[in-house]
């Protein structure tokens, strides 16, 4: 027997089998949200579309409006605050009135924002593109029980947005705190709960053996953990490895290279017979 559709499931309000549902909902709120300014009269005319989206990943209403805008502009690269209100054709200061709403976004790893210097620009990650054009559901990121393979592929996931400037040290720091508790079954994270270690001791720890596992380099520089810690954290670091009272010196993990006979407090090496014992 035909099953015969409603109105509001040809016209994409409701869930129907038709695996790009989502997509015409998104593509509904571009449609209508251009040049809209954002009015009531666009909330009202787009609120079927907008519910649609916004109950499928638990957002905000405004929250669901820019990922459709996002995803329209997902092979442009950066989408920046000026996109946006041009898209909306209304003022960059109302599209910042909605901050949290893009914090909400890339806190739920839907989006991704890169800081440099003044300019700030939003993505779509790739997994996400993906999975909408394949009709698939977006999985959370599964973070606990990984094996050891797993485990460093996310460090240097992490790390590298950092890098990019597409992460907060916050948002780093919390991530990976919450990717050693959800691990303890390897031996990095139980001896780092084990140690005790402060956030900035756990953070450099696993950025040198980051670059130990998955860049095949056991040398760390103090200049480029610039692009990990803030200011304020980086001083701490700086002087307690020139201080040698680091933990992590203390533990042997970490020595200074040599230079003519004499210790090159801005260079360190994974410690060579910490390598040849560690097991993580």
């Amino acid at each position: 027997m035909e099953t015969i559709k409603t109105e509001a499931q040809e016209q994409g309000m409701i869930p129907s089998h038709k695996p790009n549902i989502l997509l015409q909902n998104i593509e509904q709120i571009i449609e209508l949200s251009e040049n809209s300014e954002l009015s009531d009269a666009f909330f009202n005319q787009a609120k079927p579309y907008i519910n649609f989206v916004k109950d499928k990943f638990h957002l905000s209403d405004i929250s669901a409006i820019f990922f459709a805008v996002f995803v329209d502009n997902n092979d442009s690269g950066y989408t920046t605050i000026k996109k946006l209100s041009d898209h909306f054709n209304c003022r960059k200061i109302r599209i910042m009135r909605y901050g949290e709403s893009l914090r909400e976004l890339e806190r739920r790893r839907l989006i991704r924002c890169r800081r440099s210097g003044n300019e700030i620009g939003y993505r779509i990650p790739a997994e996400v593109i993906l999975a909408l054009s394949d009709g698939r559901d977006l999985e959370p990121r599964q973070n606990a029980d990984l094996s050891q393979d797993d485990f460093f592929s996310l460090l240097s996931e992490l790390f590298n947005e950092r890098n990019e400037e597409e992460i907060l040290y916050a948002d780093l720091a919390i991530e990976l705190n919450g990717l050693v508790n959800a691990n303890l079954h390897l031996n990095l994270c139980k001896t780092i709960k084990k140690q005790h270690y402060t956030e900035l001791e756990i953070i450099l720890l696993l950025y040198i053996c980051h670059l130990m596992v998955n860049n095949d380099d056991i040398f760390v520089s103090i200049y480029e953990l610039e692009s990990i810690f803030e200011d304020v954290n980086l001083s701490i670091i700086k002087i307690s490895l020139r201080k040698g009272f680091n933990r992590l010196i203390e533990d042997k993990w970490i020595e200074n290279m040599m230079n003519d006979g004499f210790a090159d407090v801005n260079n360190y090496q994974f410690k060579f017979r910490k390598l040849l014992t560690c097991r993580f």
